[in-house]
């Protein structure tokens, strides 16, 4: 049975979500503070969501997530320091501009490292991520590793929220085409896939293309949020931490990326002694999630839930009998 893309509940679910929220911030409900940390929680969804689609879905492990979106973030404030067009104008260019440049670097890594086999991605993309740093160190690209103050704050709640839900949208309607389904069936058996006449090289390529697209616009959206960046702010523990949120939601599993990334963003923040140790619970969690439930932590709410029901309605079935 074919899904169908378009939702009324679900559409009225996101409009009814983005009012509150807007409304909440517009009447001092949610003060600046927390305007902010709802802002770069979106920017996480972005990153998780679009990482499984590499990693959960296509089954390629990649840690230069937060590379790609440090060329995005020096690409889009070069775009909107040097041009002289309104921010309305210049920010979309931006932040096109960042996620094509990190598009292109993904596109060229790419075509050596998906011929390799097993698991030697993981190194390539480490190294990959820790040269784009020390690249943007040793080149004194935007001041090296001093970094960049004042940039522009372009990136509001009604910004960063349509982006998030047009990318998450964009994805999903990608795996439920025909292209997603070759992309999911390749690390089931990619022998198997290749006999089927897909072209496993190519879909590999496009996706990781494609995943490094959405990292870089995330990347935009980070640095003109918070105003302030350095190259030590992408180096591969933030890639880490963007693989646990992946794993701890459920590999291949869109709605559990967007609650891992929601819950994990904003934990530290609520319990300020966790902020400094987040990579290691995050870590810590995620060889947990891998051991004892491998399908993710809330990729099985749904199972959790519909268990949940049957269970009260037996029990009062049972206290009805009696």
């Amino acid at each position: 049975m074919e899904k169908k893309f378009f939702s009324f509940k679900i559409f009225f679910f996101v409009v009814a979500l983005y009012v509150v929220l807007l409304s909440a911030i517009s009447f001092g409900l949610i003060n600046s503070y927390w305007a902010g940390i709802l802002n770069i929680t979106l920017i996480n969804i972005i990153l998780v969501v679009s990482l499984n689609l590499a990693t959960g879905f296509l089954g390629q492990l990649t840690l230069a997530h937060s590379g790609f979106m440090a060329i995005g973030a020096y690409a889009s404030i070069a775009v909107t320091k040097f041009l002289s067009m309104k921010g309305y104008f210049e920010f979309p260019l931006a932040l096109i501009c960042a996620g094509l440049l990190s598009m292109t670097l993904a596109f060229f890594i790419s075509i050596p490292a998906m011929k390799i086999a097993g698991n030697h991605l993981v190194i390539i993309t480490l190294a990959v991520n820790e040269i784009i740093r020390n690249l943007i160190i040793n080149l004194n690209i935007g001041n090296g590793s001093s970094g960049l103050r004042g940039i522009a704050h372009y990136s509001n709640f009604t910004i960063v929220f349509v982006i998030t839900i047009l990318i998450i949208a964009v994805i999903y309607l990608l795996l439920n085409s025909k292209y997603g389904l070759a992309i999911v069936c390749i690390p089931q058996n990619e022998m198997l896939a290749k006999s089927c006449s897909i072209n496993t090289f190519y879909y590999k390529l496009a996706a990781f293309s494609l995943t490094a697209f959405f990292a870089g616009i995330a990347g935009g959206l980070y640095a003109h949020e918070i105003t302030v960046i350095e190259p030590n702010m992408f180096d591969y523990s933030y890639s880490l931490e963007l693989l646990a949120m992946v794993i701890i939601g459920g590999l291949g599993s869109i709605e559990g990326s967007i609650i891992s990334a929601i819950v994990l963003t904003i934990l530290p923040y609520l319990f300020s002694f966790a902020f400094d140790l987040r990579i290691i619970i995050y870590l810590a969690g995620m060889i947990a999630v891998m051991m004892y439930m491998p399908n993710g932590l809330f990729s099985q709410y749904k199972t959790f839930i519909s268990n949940l029901t049957s269970m009260l309605k037996e029990k009062k079935l049972l206290n009805l009998k009696r």
